[in-house]
C-alpha cells in the first residue's frame, strides 16, 4: 500500500473536526506552533499511532504546495485567532486538486461567536497516483518537448546559409 486507504483519510477529516470544534478548539490551539510552517503535520491526527501518521505524512507532502500552505494558514489563523475559530474539515474525491475555504460570522446571536472556517480539500484517492506523478515530482526536471529531446539524439548540424538569394 503506496499511501493511507481512503478510510484513514475519512477519520483524519473527523479528527481535525473533532479537535477544532467549537467544544474543543481551546485546547487544541495549544498545538497551533505546529501549524506555524511547512510540512503539514501528521502528528496532529495521529500522534500515537506510527503507522497511521507515516501513511498520511506521506499523502500530505504530496499535496501540490499551494494546497498545503492554504490548509496549513488555515488551520494556524483558526488555532491563533483570539478565541479560536471553530473549523470543519473534509475531503472529497476529485482527479485534481483543489481547495475550498468558506469563513463565516455569527451576527445573528449575542454575544457574538468566532464564527467558523470550512476546509474542504477535493483531490485524488490516496492510492491513485496522478498519471503525471512521475513527471511532476521530478524536482527541477522538465519533460521533454520534442521526440528528439526525448529520444536523446544530437542536434542536428547547423547549415551554411545559402548563396543564392
Amino acid at each position: 500500500m503506496r499511501g493511507c486507504p481512503m478510510p484513514m483519510l475519512n477519520e483524519t477529516t473527523i479528527i481535525i473536526t473533532k479537535k477544532c470544534s467549537p467544544d474543543t478548539i481551546g485546547q487544541t490551539s495549544d498545538e497551533a506552533h505546529l501549524f506555524e510552517t511547512l510540512p503539514l503535520p501528521a502528528q496532529f491526527v495521529y500522534p500515537d499511532s506510527r503507522l497511521r501518521r507515516e501513511k498520511l505524512q506521506a499523502y500530505l507532502d504530496g499535496l501540490p504546495l499551494g494546497i498545503q500552505e492554504g490548509i496549513r494558514a488555515a488551520l494556524y489563523h483558526a488555532l491563533t485567532s483570539n478565541p479560536p475559530r471553530p473549523l470543519t474539515f473534509t475531503w472529497a474525491g476529485a482527479y485534481d486538486y483543489k481547495l475550498e475555504h468558506v469563513e463565516t460570522f455569527d451576527t445573528y446571536n449575542s454575544p457574538r461567536t468566532a464564527g467558523i472556517i470550512g476546509l474542504t480539500l477535493h483531490g485524488r484517492y490516496p492510492d491513485d497516483a496522478h498519471p503525471l506523478a512521475d513527471q511532476i515530482h521530478q524536482s527541477g526536471s522538465r519533460k521533454p518537448s520534442t521526440k528528439r529531446e526525448a529520444k536523446a539524439s544530437p542536434k542536428p548540424a547547423k547549415r551554411r546559409p545559402s548563396k543564392r538569394s
